[in-house]
């Protein structure tokens, strides 16, 4: 098969987007591959492997966020008419539109559409060059922010109603767990193919033993109120003195940051720190000194109760021990590879009971089992899956004469 122009299409900094930069190195093997995202070629491109190429989108002045520049009127009339006002309330981003004749110009013959935010952009680009779109659906979209009652009840159906005409139409579909493949199946009649957010596999030192009188703990990501920092801070602050912390965050959210920053100093001031992030191509030999990778996610809506983060894979991939809350889908990896423990409640009550029953022998044992789990649990596996995908759908016929579909019951195709 001759090489494809493949544009892999994020409304994401791409820097710190490592789904996205596996993603392009995984489809630079067999293709020419261009990722369309946030950032600037200097620093963004230098993380792309494989040779795959970076093409920067433009910022508008109210920002890259998708729900920005919407409005109530547009999002209450769609309840009534959501032909007309849920493509209206979309195309009123700026950046959405901002995109297309980004991504037209490459004239790509397969776009990888990065959630249901990129997808009516690949649609409407792919009008132009005739190319085959694969939707990459990282979150259960509708119900993304379902905790809000007002995300509930006007943005949740807007987005089903996109994916309603769009996934139909796409060449494929993927997402990140089996829990939301599942879901996406039940509801909008797909069957995504699952491609976890493991990591590249990378060489570890040899393995040392824990301490018994200091234990090494560390979480690594974005500082964000729904991330629910605090309850590592409790955690740790509540259990044995050989427990020690550093997080390792990219301080999105600044003020989130000093919170987070104040209440360590208040509740275990020796005994937490706050490291510097890394790329993401470097976070698993960042992590490799640790014990004990931590993450408790309290379910606030339907895809933090069926999470499956970076952060779980990771610290895999660097041999850590793992401690988590009874989150579904991260409890069945750690419980089937044997690699940690899983709180019996996400309270930072309850999990600290887990954590100081584990003797340094234990977590010695876990991080023996994380190492082995780490040889199947990786990018290259999830990679396989992805080139598999992508020869399909681009062997798939193109039908051109394919009009979106109008998904307002009793008004059949436009």
């Amino acid at each position: 098969m001759s090489r494809a122009n493949v544009v892999c299409l994020s409304f994401s900094p791409i820097r710190r987007d490592g789904r996205v930069l596996r993603q392009a190195a995984a489809l630079a093997v067999d293709h020419d591959v261009t990722v369309v995202g946030y950032g600037d070629g200097s620093d963004a491109g230098a993380d792309l492997g494989g040779g795959a190429r970076f093409s920067p989108l433009p910022i508008p002045k109210n920002g890259p966020a998708p729900h920005r520049g919407g409005t109530l009127r547009l999002l209450v009339f769609g309840r009534v008419w959501p032909s007309r006002a849920y493509p209206a309330w979309y195309w009123r981003h700026p950046h959405f539109e901002a995109a297309v004749p980004v991504v037209t110009g490459l004239r790509p013959d397969l776009i990888v559409a990065n959630d249901w935010t990129a997808l009516p952009v690949a649609f409407r680009a792919a009008e132009a060059s005739g190319s085959r779109v694969i939707a990459d659906l990282h979150e259960f979209g509708p119900r993304q922010n379902e905790q809000h009652r007002f995300w509930r009840w006007f943005v949740g159906p807007a987005i089903r109603w996109l994916l309603q005409r769009d996934l139909p139409r796409t060449a494929a579909v993927i997402t990140v767990g089996d829990a939301l493949a599942k879901a996406y199946a039940a509801e909008f009649g797909v069957h995504p193919s699952v491609v976890h957010n493991a990591p590249e596999a990378v060489p570890l030192p040899p393995p040392h033993a824990t301490g018994t009188d200091r234990v090494r703990v560390v979480c690594h990501g974005v500082a964000a109120p729904e991330r629910a920092i605090e309850g590592l801070i409790e955690v740790v602050a509540l259990a044995e003195p050989r427990f020690v912390l550093d997080l390792m965050l990219v301080p999105t959210d600044r003020s989130y940051m000093a919170h987070l920053e104040s209440l360590a100093a208040r509740l275990a001031p020796d005994r937490i720190r706050f490291v510097p992030p890394v790329a993401p191509a470097q976070i698993v030999t960042a992590l490799a000194s640790y014990d004990v990778g931590l993450y408790v996610l309290p379910p606030s809506n339907f895809n933090t109760m069926h999470a499956l983060p970076n952060k779980l894979f990771e610290f895999i991939a660097a041999g850590l021990a793992v401690c988590i809350g009874p989150s579904p889908a991260m409890a069945e990896i750690v419980a089937r590879t044997r690699c940690g423990v899983v709180a019996d409640a996400f309270t930072p009550e309850r999990v600290v009971v887990s954590l100081n029953a584990q003797s340094a022998a234990d977590i010695d044992r876990y991080k023996a089992n994380a190492r082995i789990a780490a040889r199947s649990l990786n990018a290259a596996h999830a990679a396989a899956t992805l080139r598999s995908v992508v020869a399909a759908a681009l062997a798939t016929p193109v039908d051109a004469a394919d009009d979106p579909v109008d998904v307002t019951p009793g008004m059949g195709r436009r």
